[in-house]
């Protein structure tokens, strides 16, 4: 019987101290946690440290928030290379707003086409904002190909394209084929 009471005893104690630690947990942030509390309140000296030592460690949501430090130049000096090193580190975890953001400075620096894949991995994992993106990247995709094609020179073929007797005729040359 004494042993039963001690164990009771013991049971009733344990439960006590995981409801206990249950809810005192909630009262206490996680490092991420203080770094975003701290950068959402603009207090980026704070953020930083935090971001940085976990980015280190590998946590994709860090290295997402030191890439957009760097990208933006909150609380430090603007270095988009740096940010583009950090949001790489993050996206290739599959971080879909670093990959959205990657996708940003790379459609500055020209590289659509990485900019493009960039932007479907994110509208991929549910992320809005890049399907605006999308859509300027192959705005801006299409403009390039219109300046490239205004800029050759005239060729035979292009002089000859308003000439009718050299008119592709898609119908008659399909029908010929059958």
């Amino acid at each position: 019987m004494k042993s039963i009471r001690k164990f009771c005893y013991f049971a009733i104690c344990a439960a006590l101290l995981l409801i206990c630690f249950d809810s005192a947990s909630k009262f206490i942030l996680t490092g991420y946690e203080r770094g975003v509390k701290n950068h959402d309140s603009k207090d980026f000296s704070k953020a930083f440290p935090v971001f940085i030592k976990l980015a280190k460690q590998g946590d994709k949501r860090a290295q997402y928030y030191v890439g957009r430090m760097n990208h933006l130049g909150e609380g430090i000096p603007q270095d988009k290379r740096e940010a583009v090193r950090w949001y790489r580190m993050s996206a290739e975890q599959g971080f879909a707003r670093a990959q959205n953001n990657l996708g940003i400075l790379m459609l500055e620096q020209g590289n659509i086409s990485e900019a493009v894949a960039l932007f479907e991995k994110a509208i991929a994992q549910g992320l809005p904002q890049a399907r605006k993106n999308l859509e300027a990247a192959l705005q801006q995709e299409q403009l390039v190909i219109q300046r490239d094609l205004a800029a050759r020179p005239n060729t035979p073929a292009q002089q000859n394209a308003h000439d009718p007797s050299m008119e592709f005729n898609f119908h008659r040359m399909r029908d010929s084929l059958r």
